[in-house]
């Protein structure tokens, strides 16, 4: 993905993180609990993936929904590393969910909506 590309840019440890470094530890827990690459995420939520989209994923996927405030950080910092590639930034693993997962149409009420009905 995208964030992934971008973690291995010069200078990374010089640029701080964009999410609250507490909001950022526990997301960064709960993710790694998950065993799911974001990538693999966003197309199970898109797609609504019933074999994917169980309690074990949704139950912990549900405490780290996005912020709309953490997704429009996110995105600015995005963009500003685009408009200027030497600009340096550590693309934590939080931070790379956020711009990948957290950018999809009405993703609180998707994960709802499927906890719900599983």
């Amino acid at each position: 993905s995208v964030g992934s590309a971008l973690s291995s840019r010069p200078n990374a440890e010089a640029a701080k993180s964009v999410l609250e470094a507490k909001r950022a530890q526990n997301m960064s827990i709960i993710l790694k609990g998950m065993k799911i690459p974001v990538s693999v995420m966003r197309d199970a939520i898109l797609e609504m993936n019933n074999q994917i989209m169980q309690p074990d994923f949704l139950i912990p996927l549900g405490t780290v929904i996005p912020t709309q405030e953490e997704v429009v950080a996110v995105l600015e910092e995005h963009q500003r590393i685009q408009q200027d590639p030497t600009a340096p930034h550590a693309w934590s693993s939080p931070e790379d969910f956020v711009l990948t997962v957290g950018t999809i149409p009405q993703l609180g009420l998707r994960v709802q909506c499927s906890t719900f009905t599983n």
